[in-house]
């Protein structure tokens, strides 16, 4: 039975318990930085490359300074 199954941060493909990789990557909706699920580290490079391609800066559309 899979209730608690942990999700790939990258794919959202299911991991089974035991396989998956924790590593602690900057999440782009948190300023500090969480502990994420991947199936592979292919996806933990993937995923970080994705996180540092977003743009940065003031993401308020009232605040235009």
């Amino acid at each position: 039975m899979g209730l608690f199954k942990k999700k790939c941060a990258y794919c959202n493909k299911k991991i089974n318990k035991g396989d998956e990789i924790l590593v602690e990557v900057k999440d782009p909706a948190f300023i500090d930085k969480v502990i994420r699920a991947f199936c592979s580290l292919e996806h933990v490079t993937l995923y970080k490359q994705y996180v540092k391609n977003i743009p940065r800066g003031n993401s308020c559309p009232y605040c235009k300074t």
